[in-house]
């Protein structure tokens, strides 16, 4: 109720009471607690080349994945819903350049990763309601799967994911343009 209070209602929040802090958002979280408790594995890469590639995942998450995800789910006539369906291939496609497996940038489990876990979810909502699933019979495809069975099934990512049966409903209204 607090954080509600403070507008970050359904957005990540992280609540510092000795300094008063309070943020929003998965990514600024992340540099919150790696700039301050010093965590022996941070989760924003120092290297720049790695923290670069996050920052284009993070990018091409927010500006055209997420787009083409709303797109294809919003979409009513079934050309419009191909086209959407060719566009978020290319956004998965996008993604994955910078794959290194078994996490975004290799070994290390990072910020590009915690962006992602959502969106890994969330695409059972387009199989349920559009019958979609990245093809998985290319490289990228394949790479898609890899690193989306990675992160969920991290311990700390399955241990707050939310019940998938539970999942669908709400995304009901977008499915059918009742927004």
């Amino acid at each position: 109720p607090r954080l509600r209070a403070l507008g970050h209602a359904g957005v990540p929040t992280l609540y510092h009471p000795s300094t008063g802090a309070v943020v929003g958002g998965s990514t600024d979280c992340v540099a919150f607690v790696d700039d301050h408790f010093g965590t022996p594995h941070q989760l924003i890469p120092q290297d720049d080349t790695l923290r670069q590639a996050a920052q284009r995942c993070e990018h091409l998450l927010l500006s055209f994945f997420t787009f083409q995800f709303y797109s294809m789910l919003l979409r009513q006539e079934p050309e419009e819903q191909e086209t959407a369906k060719r566009k978020l291939i290319c956004a998965t496609e996008q993604l994955v350049q910078d794959y290194q497996g078994p996490f975004y940038l290799g070994n290390q489990f990072s910020v590009a990763d915690i962006a992602m876990a959502p969106y890994f979810d969330r695409m059972i909502v387009l199989h349920h309601y559009r019958n979609f699933q990245v093809p998985t019979n290319t490289t990228s495809g394949a790479q898609w799967q890899e690193w989306s069975n990675n992160v969920l099934k991290r311990p700390s990512v399955a241990a707050t994911r939310r019940d998938r049966a539970r999942f669908v409903e709400p995304f009901n209204p977008h499915a059918h343009c009742y927004v």
